[in-house]
């Protein structure tokens, strides 16, 4: 009936919360979940396995002591419970503060995952900006660039046309920078020349040509030689600057190709960028529903030993309310 007789209550190791808060650390790692790597259970899912064999430790102990002592050990079955409470108590800190540990950690996770949208948000914006000042400043100088050698193309076919016919002539040729008319003026005087009747021959005697047999024809020819070699002259010039503003846009051109290029590889590595941080998401979210699931069961695991703390205190009064009968009645027998 002594306390100090009553066999010793077992030795059951206590989880600690540096061990379990390492193992939830090292479980919840930079490398995610292993529960998540090779589908198997972690060491977190089997905390209730745990707690129904600590119970069984206890009860399997409860009945060691009824077997030795016939059912009448009520001090060591006190002691017992007892110290049951104090190790339910213990486990019931030390999973709450898991779960608080497991909530800090993912309010971290989310506001790290936050930040880390934001700013690719922020590099996206800045990229369509930069395109978007490229498409701005770039265009005009392409168009600018494709008109001038549209022009130049022209020139070159009426030269091509005045030597194989012998007629100056633009039909058909459409130009934006140059003045193609102001170049023609000459030869349209030429060819008006050329219809002057022969009663008005007196006025064209500025050639300094002396009127002998077909005078007339060769001084004209003469002038309309003199006036398309001048044409010609001016026509070349005008080429060779055309020429020039082609070389330099072309160099605007290949600026603007390896800009492109640059605007697409940096395009491809924020899409890439995206598409890693998406995957990220994912995990976290699923690491983020194991964790809410474990605070769950943590929680259904807490009321569940607050049950079983008031289910002993029940019995523990009512144990020392039979062993007070007890000794109230063993105390009447004596007196007797």
């Amino acid at each position: 009936m002594n306390g100090s007789n009553s066999p010793r209550s077992p030795t059951i190791p206590t989880p600690t919360r540096n061990n379990t808060a390492d193992t939830t650390r090292k479980c919840f790692g930079p490398e995610g979940c292993p529960a998540i790597a090779n589908g198997r259970r972690c060491g977190e899912t089997r905390n209730l396995q745990i707690i129904q064999e600590f119970r069984r430790l206890y009860e399997d102990k409860m009945r060691q002591i009824d077997d030795a002592a016939g059912g009448d050990c009520v001090q060591a079955k006190i002691n017992l419970q007892q110290e049951w409470i104090r190790d339910l108590t213990d486990q019931n800190e030390m999973l709450v503060r898991v779960v608080e540990e497991l909530e800090v950690e993912a309010a971290e996770r989310v506001i790290m995952l936050e930040d880390k949208l934001q700013q690719s948000a922020k590099c996206a914006c800045e990229v369509m900006d930069s395109y978007k000042d490229f498409s701005i400043n770039i265009l005009p100088d392409l168009q600018k660039m494709e008109r001038t050698q549209n022009d130049l193309n022209n020139v070159i076919e009426i030269v091509r046309r005045a030597r194989n016919s012998g007629v100056w002539s633009s039909k058909g040729l459409a130009f934006y920078t140059v003045d193609i008319e102001s170049l023609l003026d000459d030869k349209s005087n030429v060819n008006d020349a050329a219809l002057i009747p022969r009663t008005d021959t007196d006025k064209a005697n500025n050639c300094n040509c002396s009127w002998v047999g077909d005078a007339p024809k060769k001084c004209k020819h003469e002038q309309q030689a003199k006036e398309k070699d001048k044409l010609i002259k001016e026509l070349e010039e005008k080429i060779k600057k055309l020429t020039e503003a082609n070389e330099v846009n072309g160099d605007t051109d290949n600026a603007c190709r390896e800009l492109k290029k640059s605007m697409l590889d940096m395009r491809d590595a924020l899409t890439a960028e995206v598409a890693e941080k998406h995957d990220t998401i994912l995990c976290l979210r699923r690491e983020v529903h194991l964790l809410q699931e474990q605070c769950r069961k943590a929680e259904q695991q807490t009321h569940f030993k607050d049950d079983i703390i008031k289910e002993l205190r029940k019995e523990i009064k009512q144990l020392k309310l039979q062993v007070s009968v007890f000794l109230i009645l063993l105390q009447g027998n004596f007196n007797r």
